[in-house]
């Protein structure tokens, strides 16, 4: 789709990764992954607690950080300017096979 994807991982999973196509792949038990990103348009955190605040480093004004555990953070997106949502997944027969599809 044109994307530039960064990801972060455990050491086990950079080469599954990177055979997904992600363009930089951040092993996060040995880098710190707001020292090496920076502008991004967007994050999409599957994490939460500190990684979701460390997350605003690394996304431009603007840009916005979708987070399956946290409730929008007003102070870190007026800080940094940038746009939070909270979105769940619960996935059921239906969804699960019309992704499939």
């Amino acid at each position: 789709m044109g994307a530039h994807v960064a990801a972060t991982v455990s050491t086990n999973d950079k080469q599954f990764v990177q055979e997904l196509g992600a363009d930089v792949v951040i092993d996060y038990k040995t880098q710190t992954f707001e020292d090496l990103l920076r502008d991004y348009d967007a994050v999409f955190d599957t994490v939460g607690g500190e990684t979701y605040r460390r997350s605003f480093k690394v996304v431009k004004k603007g840009g916005i950080i979708v987070s399956m555990l946290e409730q929008p953070n007003s102070e870190l997106m007026k800080q940094y300017g940038v746009k939070a949502v909270f979105r769940f997944a619960q996935p059921n027969r239906e969804r699960l096979t019309k992704l499939a599809q």
